[in-house]
């Protein structure tokens, strides 16, 4: 467990599993997109082990141990000492502030356990609480993506973040 000012990330339990499923059915949630493009919810919780036991992917949890969000990371190229992340918190009044301390969160992990250099992240060009979070923390847009995602009927630019550690 990784702990925050406001959020704690923990690694995905099997019990996440049915909250994780109906918000992905709500929203698409990334999580399950870099398993497998289908995957059914027998194959998820049948094959939990093999989908989450040596993954990057964590739950955040706000003080009350209520599951607010997801955040990962992934892509690392150790030679390079980069790596991605991606993050989805739930929509509410302390969206931005959970975003952000989560976001700080593993950014921190990854720069001080994992020595990593740099961080790259994208986001939605709609997805303003987002932008704000990953700018407020020290992220510098590095460029676009046009009409990259189809997301509700439409096409939608996406902007690439990065954030080096300056050592």
């Amino acid at each position: 467990m990784i702990n925050g000012d406001k959020v704690k990330l923990r690694r995905i339990e099997k019990a996440d599993l049915w909250h994780l499923w109906e918000w992905h059915e709500q929203e698409e949630l990334y999580l399950f997109k870099s398993i497998k493009s289908f995957i059914s919810w027998d194959d998820l919780y049948d094959n939990f082990q093999k989908y989450f036991f040596w993954k990057r992917d964590f739950i955040i949890e706000n003080d009350a141990d209520n599951i607010v969000g997801t955040c990962s990371y992934h892509d690392i190229n150790w030679k390079n000492r980069s790596c991605s992340i991606s993050f989805a918190v739930k929509e509410g009044q302390d969206k931005l502030s959970y975003l952000g301390d989560a976001l700080q969160t593993i950014v921190s992990f990854i720069f001080n356990e994992l020595n990593l250099i740099k961080i790259d992240s994208y986001a939605l060009e709609n997805s303003i609480i987002d932008i704000q979070a990953i700018e407020k923390i020290g992220f510098v847009k590095e460029g676009l993506l046009r009409e990259h995602i189809f997301k509700n009927n439409q096409y939608v630019d996406v902007f690439i973040f990065a954030l080096f550690n300056e050592v």
